[in-house]
């Protein structure tokens, strides 16, 4: 590039010693108005930024620009980058169009660049906060558990069987006027007895059943069962 101006300007001079009026266009270098808003932008902000251009291989006449920006907290490293991948990607895009078969735009071997920017800042993103681990819990002394002692039954409270009803004694006849009815006094008779000692025989099945459940201590059942014998 610096070579053609260079050509351009020798052939100016030798022009003008010659006396003759040669019209020679400058070539456009310039960045288009939308590139150079961004690179004015980028020269005024403190943070972490990267610019990457490239323009059409023309010396004279407009060219066509293709660039790639990024700008915020990062590392130059990340922002360079970014700015350069999109550059590129966009070239190849571009590159890629054609009319006629031919290319619409002349890139030829040409490359996106890094802009060198005159305020160079790097905005580095905010440490992230290290995390706190937490505590570990206290150990909590646990007394050694003791063997789990059978719960005592409670004693069962057995009513005491009603006594039976003694034998009604023998009494003396009464003496009736003559020419009456004696009427003998009632016997309960072997029935009743027997009925009696169907009583205790059930209430002792009973005991033993309450001894053999546990709801009785031996004592307990012994006591009653002898109070059953006393009564038959």
């Amino acid at each position: 590039m610096h070579k053609k101006i260079l050509i351009v300007a020798t052939a100016a001079m030798v022009a003008m010693q010659a006396n003759a009026i040669i019209i020679i266009p400058i070539p456009n270098l310039a960045f288009p108005a939308p590139l150079g808003a961004i690179r004015d932008a980028f020269e005024k902000s403190n943070d972490t930024k990267a610019l990457a251009t490239v323009s059409e291989d023309k010396i004279f006449g407009s060219r066509y620009w293709v660039w790639g920006h990024v700008s915020g907290k990062m590392t130059q490293a990340d922002a360079n980058a970014q700015a350069m991948s999109k550059c590129e990607l966009s070239l190849q895009n571009i590159k890629a169009q054609s009319v006629g078969g031919q290319p619409l735009y002349n890139f030829g071997s040409k490359k996106c660049e890094l802009y060198k920017f005159q305020n160079v800042t790097v905005n580095l993103p905010d440490p992230a906060p290290v995390p706190v681990a937490a505590p570990a819990p206290m150990p909590v002394a646990v007394p050694a558990s003791s063997p789990a002692s059978e719960p005592e039954s409670a004693p069962v409270q057995v009513s005491e069987p009603a006594p039976a009803p003694a034998p009604a004694s023998a009494s003396k006849p009464r003496s009736f006027a003559k020419g009456s009815v004696t009427t003998p006094a009632h016997d309960p008779g072997p029935a009743s007895a027997t009925k009696g000692s169907d009583d205790i025989v059930q209430k002792m099945k009973s005991l033993d059943t309450l001894f053999k459940q546990g709801l009785i201590t031996r004592d307990d059942y012994e006591r009653k069962k002898k109070q059953f014998l006393d009564a038959m």
